[in-house]
């Protein structure tokens, strides 16, 4: 299946991504584990090269040192291919419910070692156990002023997928700088 993809990023970034290839995201937190993710085609509340743009403009800013961590984005479409077989779509109803199976499966694991469980470990035992390259899912994801505002949703407001390794998907020569900016 063929995608076409924005993400926005800090400018200084684009270099190690032109020779170097995108690195997955890290750690636990991420909607739908490691991977680099995209605005695609969906039920976006905004075309994917503003979520974009908003995403690489909000990411500046470090709640931590409250202050930025940079100056100036970058938003990149980015086109790659991914084969049916190794794509994971939450937006279908067969794979949400197993999705769950998963979570059951996985709590009752948990609750058995006395160890504490997030959606990264469903992400990952589903990665690893079927293979999965690309994670597809609506969500709510608060950009621009929904983000200043601090707007609580569980209303879906874009589609996003989570590209596990980007390296075997994505030719660096096909991706397209399509706005810069200053935060």
């Amino acid at each position: 299946m063929n995608f076409l993809g924005t993400h926005g990023t800090n400018k200084e970034n684009i270099d190690s991504i032109k020779r170097n290839n995108f690195q997955p995201s890290k750690g636990h937190h991420h909607w739908c584990g490691k991977g680099v993710y995209f605005f695609i085609d969906g039920i976006n509340s905004q075309p994917i090269e503003v979520l974009a743009e908003h995403w690489g403009k909000d990411n500046a800013y470090d709640k931590r040192i409250k202050g930025y961590k940079y100056k100036e984005y970058s938003v990149l479409r980015v086109p790659f291919e991914v084969m049916d077989e190794h794509i994971f779509d939450l937006r279908i109803e067969a794979a949400a419910k197993f999705c769950n199976e998963i979570r059951l499966l996985l709590e009752n694991e948990t609750l058995r070692l006395g160890k504490k469980m997030n959606d990264f470990q469903i992400w990952e035992y589903i990665h690893h156990k079927l293979g999965i390259q690309l994670f597809i899912k609506n969500d709510y994801i608060k950009l621009g002023i929904s983000r200043k505002l601090r707007i609580e949703s569980r209303i879906d407001n874009c589609t996003i997928v989570s590209l596990v390794n980007p390296k075997l998907y994505i030719d660096v020569n096909k991706i397209e700088i399509i706005k810069e900016g200053s935060i």
